[in-house]
This record gives structure tokens, C-alpha cells and sequence, in this order.
């Protein structure tokens, strides 16, 4: 029995049921059915769940609930339709369901392929599960600024889903990064390719006005207080879209600072880029947390927590 999960109302993870479904249609010209093996989890999966994401008040008075959810899946084709890129049997990773519709928190998924790529030999499933949201924001923010940077990076959320990644990339483009966050963590930040770490809990006055760009990870009153560590003429960028509009407005109370944000952009040319970069084993996702598929509201409460290492992976 295939089973998917669902909700029926905004609220905490206990909204969250499964229940069985049934693809019985035929598969139109390039959808395809992945018999699913690993799905990503990601901050955006529980604010759709809640209602605080922009994907929810999209569709709250077009889509009737109940809903499905999730973006992240990896896992092997069963059956493509005729102008599918894909034939069965291809191991394959990408966002079904994006942006609209997430729908990839199944054991089997039915979506269009516009949105996937082939897993290349020598990365897992449970790693190319990780991988799509969280790599795809990580290289669309090191592509928006890779211009603007003529110094030092100073990056908050060096540990998390993006941040680590986000690191890993600027190391690879040569670039040095600080990476701001707990002690517990400076492990992790070092081995993503951070060259410095400052922990958060302590005095830091010494590091105001030193980096030429800083990034916002959390937003909100955390990222406005980011903004003493900035250069005047100097960039800072945030990421959460929850908040971006104050900490972009924020950066009127500091002399000649550029505040903007990213939003990320899913194409399959982004994560065949970043699927090779983990083939050659330049780029590692770490996944801190695999829970089992049935655990799904546990995965929900972890990513909620805001103290997430690395990336959350639902085994199916």
C-alpha cells in the first residue's frame, strides 16, 4: 500500500496524518512516478503546514484541503510519461510538486519532471534527497553576490540546512568565510570550509564594521543585529522571506549599506551542477537526522526547533 501524508487545517505537526493513495490515471507527457526512496525536509515544509509560508496564503482560497507536502525527494522511476526525460529505472532527485503543489512527502509520487535530474553514480539517495532546496538557495545566493565580494564573509547559520552549503561553495570559489554561530558547532562550520568561527554567546565588538559582506540566515531581530558587523559600503544579504522586508529596512540606520535578499530558483541545470560537484566529491551534504517515514512529526518538530546541524532526511 502507498500511502502519502496529508493536513487538513493549519497548525503544530499533530495536523499531520497519513493515508493511502492510488495513481490510477495515466501519466501525462512528461510526468513521472518515483517510487520514493529518501524525502528532504525543510524549514518551508513546516511554515506551509502552519500557514505562515507565502506557498500557503497562495493557496488557501484556490486549494481546498486537504493538502500534501514536501519538496525534497530521491528516488527510482517507475514509470514516465512519453515526453518524460526519464525512462524507468533512473534514479533521480529534484522538487515535486514545486512551487505550488509540493506533494513529495509519499512513498510514491506522481509529478511533472520539470523539476528533476538523474542522481550520477556515487551519491546516495539519502544525500540527493538533501539536497534540492537547501543546495539550490545555496548557489543561487553565492551566484547573486559572487560579484560583489572584495573581502571578507562573515556567515550566520554556517551549520544549517543552506548555511553549510553556502560554505562549502564559497571555499570552493576561494573566498573566506567567518562563520558565525554556537561553539558546539565550530566542528561542523570548519569541515563545511569556514576558516574562522565566532561563537554568537560572546563579546564581539572587536568584529563590528570588519566584513565586507554578511548573511543573514535567520532574519528577524537577529538578523537586524548582524548588521554592526558590516563595512560602510559593505553588502548585506538575508534569506528567510518571513522577515525580509524589515531587515531590508532596517539598513536605513547604517551609512552606506546595500540590503537585499534571495529568493531561490529550482531548475534542473542547478542541481546537476550540484550533484556533480558531490560526484567528485567537492560538496558533501551533511545529514545530521534520518528519520523513518512514519516519523514524519517528529522531523517537523526538529526542523522547527531552529538548532537543526546540517539537513533532516525522511526515510521511506
Amino acid at each position: 500500500m502507498e500511502k502519502a501524508w496529508f493536513f487538513n487545517s493549519f497548525g503544530t505537526s499533530d495536523v499531520l496524518y497519513q493515508k493511502e493513495v492510488i495513481y490510477e490515471e495515466p501519466l501525462k507527457d512528461n510526468e513521472i512516478l518515483i517510487k520514493v526512496y529518501a524525502c528532504g525536509i525543510n524549514p518551508i515544509d513546516a511554515k506551509i503546514r502552519n500557514g505562515s509560508s507565502f506557498v500557503s496564503q497562495k493557496r488557501l482560497n484556490t486549494v481546498p484541503f486537504p493538502w500534501t507536502l514536501g519538496y525534497d525527494v530521491a528516488g527510482i522511476v517507475q514509470d514516465a510519461g512519453p515526453k518524460s526525460a526519464f525512462s524507468k529505472g533512473d534514479a533521480v532527485c529534484g522538487c515535486a510538486g514545486y512551487l505550488d503543489n509540493p506533494c513529495g512527502c509519499a512513498t510514491l509520487v506522481k509529478c511533472s519532471d520539470t523539476y528533476f535530474t538523474t542522481v550520477p553514480n556515487g551519491v546516495s539517495l539519502i544525500q540527493a534527497a538533501a539536497l534540492p532546496i537547501a543546495g539550490v538557495t545555496a548557489l543561487d545566493i553565492s551566484q547573486s553576490v559572487s560579484s560583489s565580494i572584495t573581502g571578507r564573509i562573515l556567515l550566520s547559520g554556517a551549520t544549517g540546512g543552506v548555511g553549510h552549503i553556502l560554505c562549502r561553495l564559497f571555499a570552493l570559489q576561494g573566498y573566506d568565510v567567518t562563520a558565525l554561530s554556537s561553539r558546539d558547532n565550530f566542528v561542523h562550520a570548519y569541515k563545511a570550509g569556514a576558516c574562522e568561527c565566532l561563537d554568537y554567546t560572546e563579546d564581539l565588538s572587536f568584529y563590528e564594521h570588519k566584513f565586507d559582506l554578511v548573511i543573514d540566515m535567520l532574519g528577524g531581530e537577529i538578523g537586524k543585529s548582524l548588521y554592526r558587523f558590516i563595512k560602510a559600503g559593505g553588502l548585506f544579504v538575508t534569506v528567510p522571506t518571513y522577515s525580509k522586508k524589515e531587515v531590508i529596512e532596517y539598513a536605513k540606520n547604517f551609512e552606506r549599506v546595500t540590503a537585499t535578499d534571495v529568493l531561490a530558483h529550482v531548475d534542473k541545470v542547478k542541481l546537476a551542477y550540484l550533484l556533480n560537484l558531490m560526484r567528485e566529491q567537492k560538496l558533501m551534504i551533511n545529514v545530521s537526522s534520518v528519520f523513518a517515514f512514519d516519523d514524519l512529526k517528529r522531523a517537523h518538530e526538529q526542523i522547527e526547533s531552529t538548532h537543526t546541524v546540517g539537513k533532516i532526511v525522511l526515510k521511506v
